[in-house]
């Protein structure tokens, strides 16, 4: 019997060409859009979990009880590890990550940056980072050893064996290799080039080991026993904290933070790549609906139909056919096309997977033949679309009476009517939604990229200093290259815009009671910061050579932070770093400029002129001749610097990276709404043609009587058209409310114009009537003699 569905229905899909392609390409590219956003999401939600021991593992996040409120980061005190370990039974093993930056690597004459973690032995125990050779165990149990990867073993070694020989890492010192790391898993939130022994540290840094106060780049993992209770330890934290640090206890709070959590986390300071779990709901939100649309064009047009295969039902019936086997068949009819559909869906997939991994900026595998889970999910999905396309028309076509069939007084009724017009309002409900959309992101985008960022970003182009060199090197190098004609004007500094390396510090304001503080960003910064940058005076004065009091005792802010610090005239008011001997005055105050992306307000920042590590040379340029300057400066850099290669950067262009993620979510809206509209316009194109069709003797007869051609393409578009402004009338409050919420992440915004709604309505009507109108002007074009001949 199964065998005899499937043959008819396959004599089904012969014998209806033209709706046998629209019904299975409709669905295949329905499906092929679903499997591959599933597959990102699928990837996106894997991350970490090929660590054996991922259900024990936690991440320790430190809180900050600050004075404007608390802030919980993923930064810890270097002693925090071995103490937890010491102190806490159900902790098997701590781990310290120390840095995570790109240091320089070298071996004979290759030098690069590489990305380098300092860390504990343990951490080789704790995460299942696989060896291709060396001792895991033991690998960096000694100082001055260190892991690579099997690229960077390629990389500086060819087919030589690397173990045993030696990298020099900072231009510091020599590291032993003691294994070779197999590749890191993509989906990892630690990516990295290779492992150092944290014991390697220089003094200073070993230094900071000994306080319970000191932040940098460093986190600390835990591995707990298989029956530990998480909660249970991260209630005695308190305790612990009093105990190590019984003065300001109160003022460190910890918390642990499982790893499967800090993928989907948003902390600051955190070097993991972090998506936002809402993000995944809407990818899957969207694969969800293209597959609908997809499924409701099969049902439109197999209702549609319905017409024409009653009498077959009929028949059947009279014969003997019981409404179960009727169903039956129906669905054998429904799965073989979603058969169908996958092998085509399948093919698209393989096709178009190149093109979305570097859309998504990742490498998804599609592997049928090793992975089995998607090989069953997507036979899985073929049921499920095919039990789902087939349910209305099994259902209705089943239900017809043989008499009134064979009759020809088959009650259409208005179901069938009914069910079509709302499942196209759907369609296009949902493919308004998409379209507003992505209006809405890239109005959105456009705004971040234009908004006025409080200084000029255009042609700064900023070198990564790297060598911690002395500020009068530094010093001697921007006069070197002021001298160019093309480069007006060169600055140092600890951090830029767009580039990060601000820090937080901790600051007894002026008139503030006793024991308050605030927690003001700092920059560290040198005469020439705000000149290079374009940033504007609001009031007092820029640091100047003039005043030498200036190195120690000058403080800058931005508007932020005197309004944070309530000062209507804060020009000469006091401020002391706490816990340092550091203490000044505010000489200016410059406009609010955005440090980081639009995405995020502007935080209170102070700028000092402390000598501090210098990380970046920025210096303003002529774009017109700039492959003449890049190379003037390279050859300086190579004389002040000839241990380290000569890297830049232009801001405007770090600032651009910051919007990737929104760039790419609005051409996913753009590639679904087209998709959407396209599936959507299949399938009313195939009802356009089946009213036609259904239509063609009472045009004949219209058109004898007199209509116009005018009047008949009318009577056949109205339908159609009233549809589609019922569905943008659905669909604009529910767009509205969506993306609204989502622009409430972003601290500065646009307002969603009407404009936006006015062109997803005219546009989705102009697609709608030239769809239509096809079929329409073809019909009303027809000769009537050949629908009336055989009359």
């Amino acid at each position: 019997m199964l065998k005899n569905y499937f043959k008819i229905a396959m004599r089904i899909v012969r014998r209806h060409k033209g709706y046998s392609f629209i019904k299975i390409s409709g669905l295949a590219i329905g499906m092929a859009v679903c499997i591959l956003i599933l597959l990102f999401v699928r990837y996106e939600l894997s991350f970490d979990t090929f660590h054996e021991k991922k259900d024990r593992i936690y991440r320790v996040l430190s809180e900050l009880d600050l004075t404007e409120g608390s802030e919980i980061v993923p930064l810890t005190a270097l002693p925090l590890a071995p103490a937890v370990k010491d102190d806490f039974d159900v902790i098997i093993k701590a781990a310290r990550f120390s840095g995570g930056g790109r240091v320089l690597f070298r071996s004979g004459e290759k030098k690069f940056f590489e990305r380098l973690y300092f860390v504990d032995a343990d951490a080789m125990e704790i995460f299942t980072f696989p060896l291709k050779a060396g001792d895991a165990r033991q690998a960096l149990a000694d100082p001055f050893s260190v892991l690579i990867t099997e690229k960077i073993a390629k990389k500086y070694f060819g087919d030589e064996n690397p173990l045993g020989k030696t990298i020099t890492i900072r231009n510091a010192a020599d590291y032993r290799v003691t294994g070779i790391l197999e590749e890191i898993p993509g989906n990892s939130h630690l990516r990295f080039d290779a492992l150092a022994s944290l014991s390697s540290l220089n003094n200073t840094e070993r230094l900071r080991g000994n306080y319970w106060d000191r932040f940098s780049n460093d986190y600390t993992y835990i591995l707990l026993e298989e029956e530990a209770d998480p909660q249970a330890v991260e209630s005695q934290f308190p305790s612990f904290m009093a105990k190590h640090v019984p003065v300001e206890a109160d003022r460190y709070g910890l918390h642990l933070q499982s790893l499967k959590d800090i993928h989907f986390s948003s902390l600051n300071y955190d070097v993991a790549r972090r998506i936002n779990k809402e993000y995944l709901y809407a990818y899957s939100a969207i694969a969800f609906f293209i597959l609908i649309i997809a499924c409701i064009n099969f049902m439109n047009l197999a209702t549609a139909r319905s017409a024409g295969r009653a009498r077959e039902v009929g028949i059947r019936k009279v014969v003997g056919a019981h409404r179960r086997q009727l169903i039956h068949q129906f669905f054998s009819e429904s799965v073989l096309t979603a058969l169908l559909s996958l092998a085509a869906a399948i093919g698209l997939v393989v096709l178009s997977l190149p093109l979305f991994n570097q859309f998504i900026q990742e490498n998804l595998a599609f592997d049928l033949w090793h992975d089995w889970i998607l090989v069953i999910s997507l036979l899985g999905l073929c049921v499920f679309v095919g039990l789902v396309s087939g349910s209305y028309p099994a259902l209705v076509l089943s239900s017809f009476k043989p008499v009134k069939v064979l009759k020809n007084t088959l009650y259409k009724g208005k179901k069938g009517l009914s069910f079509r017009t709302v499942s196209i309002v759907m369609q296009f409900a949902i493919s308004i939604i998409l379209i507003i959309a992505t209006a809405v992101v890239f109005a959105q985008l456009h705004f971040m990229r234009n908004k006025d960022l409080g200084f000029d970003a255009e042609q700064v182009l900023v070198i990564q200093t790297r060598s911690d060199p002395p500020r009068d090197k530094i010093e001697a190098f921007k006069n070197e290259i002021t001298r160019n004609p093309f480069i007006s004007i060169a600055t140092a500094s600890f951090g830029t815009p767009a580039s990060g390396a601000g820090s937080g510090r901790t600051f007894i304001p002026e008139g503030f009671p006793e024991g308050e503080t605030l927690h003001l960003e700092t920059l560290f910064v040198d005469y020439e910061f705000i000149q290079t940058f374009g940033l504007k005076l609001e009031q007092g004065r820029n640091f100047s050579r003039n005043f030498s009091t200036d190195v120690q005792e000058a403080f800058i802010l931005n508007e932020t932070a005197a309004r944070k610090l309530g000062w209507d005239d804060p020009i000469g008011k006091r401020l002391e770093l706490e816990d340092t001997e550091i203490k000044g005055k505010v000489i200016g105050v410059v406009k609010d400029f955005h440090y980081d992306s639009v995405e995020y307000a502007i935080a209170p920042m102070v700028l000092t002129l402390l000598p501090f590590q210098i990380s970046f040379v920025s210096a303003r340029v002529q774009m017109d001749q700039l492959p003449q300057t890049l190379a003037f400066l390279e050859s300086n850099w190579k004389e002040f610097s000839p241990e380290y290669p000569f890297e830049y950067f232009f801001i405007n262009e770090e600032f651009e990276i910051y919007y990737n993620f929104e760039r790419r979510l609005g051409n996913l809206f753009t590639y679904c709404s087209i998709l959407a509209l396209l599936i959507s316009c299949m399938g009313i194109f195939g009802l356009a043609s089946f009213t036609a069709e259904q239509r063609t003797k009472e045009i004949g007869i219209r058109k004898v009587l007199g209509a116009s051609v005018q009047g008949i393409i009318y009577l056949l578009s109205k339908g159609f058209v009233k549809w589609v402004l019922v569905a943008n009338i659905i669909a604009w409050p529910l767009a509205y409310f969506v993306m609204n919420k989502w622009l409430a992440n972003f601290a500065y915004r646009i307002n969603i114009g009407l404009w936006i709604f006015a062109l997803s309505g005219i546009l989705t009507l102009l697609i709608a009537l030239l769809t239509v109108g096809y079929q329409s002007v073809k019909t009303a074009f027809a000769n009537p003699i050949d629908s009336l001949r055989y009359e």
